[in-house]
């Protein structure tokens, strides 16, 4: 073997351990990150739609699950513009959840200041739009009212689910006192 070739094999082998010393490197960096990563979550609540499983791979800032937050539960009502008149911030609401005979107690809290017509060619410019289900008729517009809800606890529904909601107004209404027809006329009203 000549000089030459024993000095080449040389630098083939110095740039070899070079490469590995740079691959332990790394190897160590991502052995340090791993011991100090935390996931913490960033307020209590429920985990939800998890689809990552031990040993799968995620990069930094990527979204892995949902956080459904605690004590942030509110419903979004979607009220028809010729009912907005008995609708303002502060006024008690009663909502039942679909399928269901419980009924909810909450206070509006904000009615949306605007939203944009769903036929509309112009850009929404950040406000909502509510998409009609007919096309071919022109309904009342639907606003968004935010409602908070008082019970916080227990057994709520999971968000996205559907209820009907009635604004009572200022005060709640007092159940106990309505008669089976004015009963049956308030569960009417849930229907528009």
């Amino acid at each position: 073997m000549s000089r030459e070739e024993i000095d080449q094999a040389n630098n083939v082998l110095q740039t070899v351990l070079h490469q590995l010393a740079k691959a332990q490197a790394t190897r160590d960096l991502a052995k340090l990150d791993l011991e100090r990563t935390v996931i913490r979550a960033p307020a209590d609540g429920w985990v939800t739609n998890l689809n990552v499983y031990a040993g799968e791979f995620i990069t930094r800032g990527s979204t892995a699950v949902a956080l459904v937050k605690k004590n942030s539960f509110y419903v979004q009502a979607y009220m028809e513009e010729t009912k907005l008149e008995g609708v303002r911030p502060g006024y008690r609401a009663e909502i039942t959840p679909l399928g269901s005979n419980r009924v909810l107690k909450g206070t509006v809290d904000s009615v949306a200041a605007g939203v944009t017509n769903a036929s509309s060619t112009s850009d929404a410019k950040g406000m909502a739009t509510i998409d009609s289900n007919l096309e071919w008729v022109r309904l009342a517009q639907r606003v968004p009212v935010r409602i908070r809800l008082d019970e916080q606890q227990g057994n709520l529904w999971p968000a996205g689910t559907t209820a009907t909601v009635v604004i009572t107004g200022k005060q709640d209404r007092d159940a106990s006192q309505d008669s089976f027809f004015r009963k049956l006329a308030h569960r009417l009203r849930e229907f528009g």
